[in-house]
């Protein structure tokens, strides 16, 4: 399959500012960090997942996956997905002048779309819930969603402005007061009280709100707001494409679940769900060097070296991808048993095809920076839209026979599409080689580490658990038997860790002379 037509040769000039040790100590650090935020919500998720699931009934929790899906459908839709042209923009300009128009102009275009989106959403409530919600009268709960679209438009671009001026320490911060307020808000609303739907909504309307204050603030101090009319139009330009991009993908993400209710009962939709959230882990796992990789990749990949820079990266994102996917298949069955009651169990069965999905959507996700990088956006659009529509044929041939297991084997259909498509179109658009025979390496350690799973999956729990172990324990020792690792490698490590302990450690000034101390360490990288 062949790119589309306008495909182009980059015209941005290459560049290094940063020798490549220090260059791939930035990444490591930036991700190491962005791991932090991102791991706070998942640890949350974890320990909030077995309260709301026996708070709430299954009715009532399959509604707030319904409410969470129709808010972000709407979201998506409506915000144009502005603030992703943040970054292009903001690299692109020429002074500071340039990039505080870029990085206003994105956050007051947002704010100015959220209002709009509330007002246009208010009065579809009633009818939404007719539509979606069976059996269920949801438009109170809807409205309280479409009035939150406003600060939440807002917030999420502010933490696109933090990633792209890697103001990491904000970033983390903001993201785990977000998360305290959600915990904290769990706990009193949901469970203490015994709020129900209304508690999950006071929730998160209350996380946003706060997380907006705080985040706004530190903007507002570094920066006068300013809104370039004819720089929004131009922004607006370039995210459309990107705007039908995320509608496909969120279609690709949640589709399965507005059409499990059309055929199968709302306690179908909860047990998947379950299934659901852990696969999503893998979102996360590789989400925290995405947060850096997606706002940093644009000075990066206009290096002189940018293809020796690339083909290492692909290769540490396939160990990424290939280490978290192991160890949420091998630990989903002991994990279940544990959190959840007897009844959600069933989620475990599902969980390896669901990470099977999200492994090739997050090496999709890698690979289809470099078409922002070229400048061409509708690129993406283009593969999400095919990757959309083969889902949505997998939904409709499989769900209304095999249910859940229908839902979750279109999903994984539908992103092993997109992947094999972003990486064809990719190399055409600018080639770049991989390191081959370390992949191999990582693919046989994959390969030997499912033994163990796949001979006691079915077993009693101390079983289960104990093949856990062994498979992610014999995963490490090939990788180590192979000689994966380089020497370099092992020592980019230690210097990074030095650096983590510099920025957040206790003992960051000693930490600061050893680093300075060592020959061709960077203490910032």
């Amino acid at each position: 399959m062949e790119p589309p037509s306008d495909s182009k040769e980059s015209s941005q000039p290459a560049a290094t500012t940063i020798p490549a040790r220090a260059l791939f100590g930035n990444i490591l650090h930036g991700s190491s960090v962005y791991a932090l935020a991102l791991a706070a919500p998942l640890a949350a998720a974890v320990l909030l997942s077995p309260i709301t699931t026996r708070c709430l009934s299954q009715r009532d929790f399959g509604v707030t996956e319904l409410l969470t899906n129709v808010a972000a459908i709407l979201s998506c839709l409506l915000s144009v997905n502005l603030s992703s042209a943040m970054g292009y923009f903001y690299f692109g300009a020429t002074d500071a002048a340039g990039r505080r128009a870029a990085a206003g102009t994105a956050i007051l275009g947002c704010a100015i779309l959220g209002a709009g989106a509330a007002v246009i959403c208010w009065p579809a409530a009633p009818a939404i819930s007719h539509a979606f919600f069976r059996g269920v009268d949801a438009a109170h709960y809807l409205r309280v969603m479409f009035l939150l679209m406003f600060p939440a438009f807002i917030v999420d671009s502010l933490f696109v402005w933090l990633r792209v001026e890697n103001r990491t320490r904000v970033f983390v911060a903001g993201s785990l007061l977000r998360v305290s307020m959600t915990v904290i808000g769990t706990l009193l609303f949901v469970k203490a009280l015994g709020l129900g739907v209304w508690g999950v909504l006071a929730t998160t309307g209350g996380a946003i709100v706060l997380t907006l204050v705080y985040v706004l603030a530190v903007w507002l101090r570094s920066m006068k707001p300013v809104l370039d009319t004819r720089l929004f139009t131009s922004m607006a330009r370039f995210s459309l494409p990107l705007t039908g991009s995320s509608m496909a993908m969120f279609f690709l993400h949640f589709g399965d679940r507005l059409f499990l209710p059309l055929y199968w009962p709302l306690s179908d939709l909860a047990v998947y769900a379950i299934a659901y959230k852990i696969g999503m882990v893998m979102s996360t796992a590789y989400g925290a060097f995405h947060v850096y990789w997606g706002a940093q990749v644009f000075p990066i990949m206009r290096r002189a070296d940018s293809v020796d820079v690339f083909r290492r990266v692909f290769t540490y994102v396939v160990l990424l991808v290939s280490a978290a996917a192991l160890g949420l298949i091998v630990i989903s069955g002991p994990a279940v048993h544990i959190m959840y009651r007897r009844e959600y169990w069933g989620a475990a069965n599902l969980v390896p095809v669901l990470v099977l999905a999200y492994s090739f959507r997050a090496i999709g996700d890698f690979i289809r920076c470099l078409f922002l990088v070229e400048g061409h956006p509708g690129y993406e659009a283009v593969c999400t839209f095919l990757g959309a529509a083969i889902c949505l044929g997998g939904y409709l041939a499989l769900i209304p026979k095999y249910g859940i297991w229908g839902a979750a084997t279109a999903t994984a259909i539908a992103f092993c599409v997109i992947c094999a498509i972003s990486l064809i179109w990719a190399m055409r658009v600018r080639p770049y080689p991989v390191d081959s025979p370390r992949l191999i390496k990582i693919a046989l350690a994959i390969g030997a580490a499912m033994i163990p799973y796949w001979l006691w999956r079915t077993a009693a729990f101390p079983v289960m658990t104990a093949s856990a172990v062994l498979s992610l324990v014999v995963f490490v020792s090939v990788l180590l038997l192979l000689r994966f690792p380089t020497p370099g490698e092992w020592e980019l490590v230690r210097s990074v860790g030095g650096a983590m302990l510099l920025r957040f450690g206790p003992a960051a000034r000693r930490a600061k002379r050893s680093l300075e101390a060592t020959p061709g360490v960077d203490p910032q990288c």
